[in-house]
């Protein structure tokens, strides 16, 4: 499942399941948490789990799908336009 930073999903890819699935009742917490965490990398995915009104961080992922998703062009584009590069890893 794919959820844009609004709670709606989203298909970038064509595995990708359109569904719905509730928003966690931490879910502005575990944002502030991932920007902490993915801040020093240029790509960074963190996972969460929510339980008993605690949050874990599952782990965090610096290459979506093992780098072998292939996405749907628009999306490719549109997820580029976020990542912006530091000269080290041109």
């Amino acid at each position: 499942i794919n959820m844009d930073e609004n709670w709606n999903c989203i298909a970038p890819s064509h595995k990708s399941v359109i569904t719905d699935f509730p928003k966690p009742k931490l879910y502005d917490e575990m944002v502030v948490i991932a920007e902490k965490l993915a801040k020093p990398f240029p790509f960074c995915r963190v996972d969460f789990y929510e339980t008993n009104g605690e949050i874990y961080v599952g782990e965090m992922t610096f290459h979506p799908n093992c780098g072998f998703n292939h996405y749907k062009m628009e999306w490719d584009l549109k997820l580029g336009e976020y990542l912006t590069l530091p000269e080290r890893y041109l």
